[in-house]
């Protein structure tokens, strides 16, 4: 038998092994339906891990637009609800955890003694360490108005993901 016809005739055997008992009534074979399961289970994880890239994405938008627009209270809901680790030069040496509503308080004031000139950051170079936790570096830009200067601060987010929501669990000064 030439190999040609060998590798037909194994693959006829093959689908008739796997197609067979489906084609005359019967159940499938235990091992075809932990396949087909399988498959459902990557493709329905696939779906999962885009729509969780999405919630993150618009979380870090949220952010984004919070800093740019000066807005403590958008801020406020991207944090979660334990304490959150905040080292900035903005707010000086009082590196420390706060509390969501003390971290409110903080950044309503900063954002009414700055003006936010910018907040950038590369999308596609945010880091998933795992399923459950992401960082991102950014970079705000703002005028002190007494002093009419322009300060850049180099900020590292760490973002935990909370049942199907992202909220930040670290906001620190990040070395360029």
């Amino acid at each position: 038998m030439s190999p040609t016809m060998r590798r037909i005739t194994t693959c006829s055997i093959l689908i008739a092994l796997f197609v067979a008992p489906v084609a005359i009534g019967q159940p499938p074979p235990t091992y075809l339906k932990q396949l087909l399961a399988a498959r459902e289970k990557a493709e329905r994880s696939s779906e999962d891990r885009d729509l969780v890239d999405a919630r993150l994405g618009e979380t870090i938008h949220r952010i984004g637009r919070a800093f740019e627009l000066g807005d403590a209270e958008e801020l406020g809901n991207c944090l979660q609800a334990s304490p959150i680790h905040v080292s900035l030069k903005a707010k000086g040496e009082e590196a420390g955890y706060y509390r969501p509503s003390q971290l409110r308080f903080i950044f309503a004031k900063l954002f009414r003694e700055r003006e936010t000139d910018s907040f950038t950051y590369d999308s596609s170079a945010i880091e998933r360490t795992d399923d459950e936790s992401a960082r991102f570096h950014a970079q705000w830009k703002y005028v002190l108005p007494d002093e009419d200067r322009k300060v850049t601060e180099h900020l590292r987010f760490k973002l935990e993901r909370k049942k199907e929501d992202w909220r930040i669990s670290e906001i620190r000064n990040a070395p360029r």
